[in-house]
């Protein structure tokens, strides 16, 4: 994700986790969201509000995380759906408090 108020910065998630490039892309940090590595993250997403840079987003698998200061910290919100992953964050760029989550049920 690109995030337009830092025109060098790039938010990405992989299976492993997510990181923050603040230089293009040169130097990558990984970000602390308390999620297990025991196995890969399905279907990992990343969102930063529009109008908040120092907000973002990530899934992994039927949780949110929320940081509100550039993913130093982060909050949980668990759709207390096990067999679901979330497979969309959409943010409202009008109403960036509204966020809206798309979840399909795994597969067996």
């Amino acid at each position: 994700t690109f995030i337009k108020q830092y025109p060098n910065a790039l938010f990405i998630s992989t299976s492993s986790g997510y990181y923050i490039s603040r230089d293009a892309g040169t130097n990558w940090t990984e970000l602390g969201v308390p999620i297990s590595k025991a196995a890969p993250l399905r279907n990992p997403l990343v969102r930063v509000s529009p109008t908040n840079p120092s907000r973002l987003f990530v899934s992994a698998n039927s949780i949110l995380f929320r940081s509100e200061d550039g993913g130093d910290n982060w909050n949980a919100l668990s759709l207390e759906l096990p067999n679901h992953t979330i497979t969309d964050i959409s943010i409202d760029p009008s109403s960036p408090a509204k966020v809206l989550l798309t979840a399909t049920a795994n597969q067996s």
